[in-house]
């Protein structure tokens, strides 16, 4: 997802490297793990494919890549005057507004997914 947007833009890198921090501060496991996963054998990247899809995962790397491609598109010049977001883009709809900072979108994003895992254990996105 995005590999090749990472590579060869670094807004996208440094918004999944910001997701990381505010994770790894709260004990949790970092965006850039569960995007690019270190999968060397058929049964490590079944494994990742089932983490990613977890929302509790899935929800805070949405977050960062969508942050990071809010970041390309408005360095190169695309402004809007204002956002919306359908569900999930919501949070992040209200982040590009300004209305919080980004660790605050990642914080609500994990806890968002993981609210949700627990209502439905089989929840995916």
């Amino acid at each position: 997802m995005l590999s090749e947007a990472s590579i060869n833009y670094p807004e996208l890198r440094t918004a999944i490297g910001k997701a990381d921090n505010v994770l790894l501060k709260n004990g949790e496991t970092p965006v850039s793990e569960i995007l690019y996963p270190k999968a060397l054998t058929t049964d490590e990247w079944s494994k990742a494919q089932e983490a990613i899809n977890h929302t509790a995962n899935t929800q805070p790397v949405l977050a960062a890549a969508e942050a990071g491609l809010y970041a390309i598109i408005n360095r190169r010049g695309l402004n809007a005057d204002s956002f919306i977001g359908h569900s999930f883009g919501e949070l992040v709809a209200l982040w590009a507004d300004g209305v919080m900072d980004y660790e605050t979108l990642i914080a609500m994003a994990k806890k968002r997914g993981t609210l949700m895992g627990k209502t439905d254990p089989d929840a995916a996105m």
